[in-house]
């Protein structure tokens, strides 16, 4: 991916990220280094995933700008990745930036797939958006999961309803929705892009929060 590419996908991403437009006002105005400008953006799209309260196309643009700040900051002579081979590093970022476009372009509603790196490794663009050749889209499986919970719990008698998340006191997920989906998906061996999936907050942040699918649901 060369540095036009990047700039193209780094300006879809702000366009719609209101924080990330803030911050690059501010880095234009004291004339940043590259390096300090990808830094910052990455470190605004960090904080936009902490918020609580931030849109799904807030999500999916800050989702865009991290995995475009991985790229950006890959190093190959880093002691911390000396274990991993360098291509498939480079093949995950490439990954990663594949679904954050695919993902940002379904919930804005937008065309993404000129913006597709053309050389993504293991993944196509077709109609629907990324499909990874391990066997589908995780995120879309995982809501289909979600959908088969929803269901589930309408059709009870009585009617039950979860909800997307449920925290314990020191505020880590140990139910709802996003948690339940997790299960299923090791169960049946469903992985995303890094392997089997452990953290329910992935799947709530990247599949099910917002209009990605909780949004839509009717409570």
């Amino acid at each position: 991916m060369n540095r036009i590419q990047l700039a193209q996908l780094r300006d879809v991403a702000i366009e719609h990220l209101p924080a990330a437009q803030e911050k690059r006002a501010m880095l234009k105005k004291h004339w940043a280094s590259e390096t300090t400008y990808s830094n910052s953006l990455y470190l605004t799209a960090l904080m936009t995933l902490g918020q609580a309260g931030a849109t799904a196309a807030e999500i999916a643009a800050a989702q865009l700008l991290e995995a475009l700040g991985m790229w950006v900051s890959y190093d190959p002579n880093s002691p911390e990745l000396k274990e991993f081979d360098p291509k498939d590093l480079r093949e995950l970022a490439i990954r990663n930036i594949g679904d954050a476009v695919s993902t940002l372009g379904k919930v804005t509603g937008r065309d993404m797939a000129h913006l597709m790196p053309a050389n993504a490794p293991a993944a196509k663009v077709e109609a629907g958006g990324i499909t990874s050749s391990s066997g589908g889209d995780w995120k879309a499986q995982a809501r289909e999961i979600a959908d088969e919970c929803f269901d589930h719990d309408t059709n009870a008698t009585p009617t039950v309803r979860d909800s997307l998340a449920t925290k314990d006191t020191l505020g880590d997920i140990t139910g709802g929705y996003c948690f339940r989906v997790m299960g299923l998906m090791q169960e049946r061996g469903i992985k995303g892009p890094r392997g089997i999936i452990t953290n329910p907050a992935t799947i709530m942040r990247e599949a099910l929060q917002g209009k990605l699918w909780w949004a839509n649901k009717k409570k």
